[in-house]
């Protein structure tokens, strides 16, 4: 997306991401503005509108010294019966300056999602290492045409449109394969899913409160590449490895001086390790930023 040389709403926050009538009485919102190498920007009028009905229509708020500005909604300010209200928030009476943030009210009628991490609300290694699965039974009512949204948090969503309520529900999403890693970073978060019917009416779950801490840091860097390897299924002939193997390492704005570490670790067909984990390292030369990656030998005396 190009911008224009203008400042701009970057993101706007919604906190909770699901309220629950009855416990939560006030929602937050939270914008922040940028200007064009996103910097965040203090000073700026933020106009905040409620495309829904009347609450938060002209009102604003200036962001502070991080370039945040914040609007308190009252769940009693909003209109009774619905439970979804979109509001834009942008600068200068232009809502292409804008972007967007969704109050979500949650109802005790559509049950929570499921998930099965032993019933104690926690995803642990051993969860992680099972698969995670998340599991959304039929809510009532549901139509053949209503479009249903998982929410992980405010991290990603995924839709489903329901051609038959009998064979489409439960939904059953598998982590792994329909997530991305940092939904499973550890960390406390919030899971629901919203769902309209045909005549575009809305409907919320009541949140889970799930707790991940059996996960290891979402992964920032590209894999090693191993050229011998290459167009070989994987497998290294034996022959080219006696002077050592190659790994191709590379990521974003490298520069000269870098230093690199790269962790060999040697497990047998049964996944036994056989040796203790390498840690082999270089530092990045001119040559290797004009090629845009380095090379790591791992010894032969690593390969068993």
């Amino acid at each position: 997306m190009l911008f224009e040389d203008k400042n701009r709403v970057s993101v706007v926050r919604v906190s909770p991401v699901d309220a629950v009538p009855g416990v939560t009485t006030t929602i937050t919102l939270s914008a922040t503005v940028v200007d064009i190498d996103n910097v965040p920007v203090s000073g700026a009028t933020v106009t905040w509108h409620n495309t829904l009905d009347e609450v938060g229509v002209n009102e604003t708020s200036d962001t502070d010294a991080s370039g945040v500005a914040i609007l308190d909604v009252k769940l009693t300010d909003l209109t009774a019966g619905l439970s979804v209200f979109p509001f834009i928030a942008y600068l200068d009476s232009d809502p292409s300056t804008g972007a967007t943030g969704t109050i979500r009210l949650a109802s005790t009628d559509n049950p929570i999602p499921q998930i099965n991490d032993g019933g104690d609300f926690k995803i642990d290694q051993y969860d992680i290492a099972s698969g995670v699965t998340i599991t959304i039974q039929a809510y009532p009512d549901a139509t053949r045409g209503d479009l249903v949204n998982f929410y992980w948090d405010d991290i990603h969503s995924l839709g489903k449109t329901i051609a038959d309520p009998a064979t489409d529900f439960p939904w059953v999403i598998n982590a792994k394969t329909s997530l991305p890693p940092e939904c499973l970073v550890n960390g406390q978060y919030s899971l629901y899913y919203q769902f309209r019917d045909s005549n575009g009416n809305f409907g919320v779950s009541m949140p889970r409160k799930e707790t991940v801490n059996g996960s290891q840091p979402a992964p920032t860097l590209l894999a090693p590449d191993f050229p011998e390897a290459d167009g070989n299924g994987g497998w290294i002939n034996s022959m080219l490895a006696l002077n050592g193997t190659p790994a191709s390492v590379t990521w974003k704005n490298m520069q000269k001086g870098d230093l690199v570490n790269l962790t060999w670790v040697v497990y047998d067909q049964n996944g036994v390790q056989l040796l203790l984990d390498d840690q082999l390292a270089g530092t990045v030369t001119d040559e290797q930023v004009t090629a845009g990656s380095m090379d790591i030998t791992v010894p032969s005396t690593d390969i068993p």
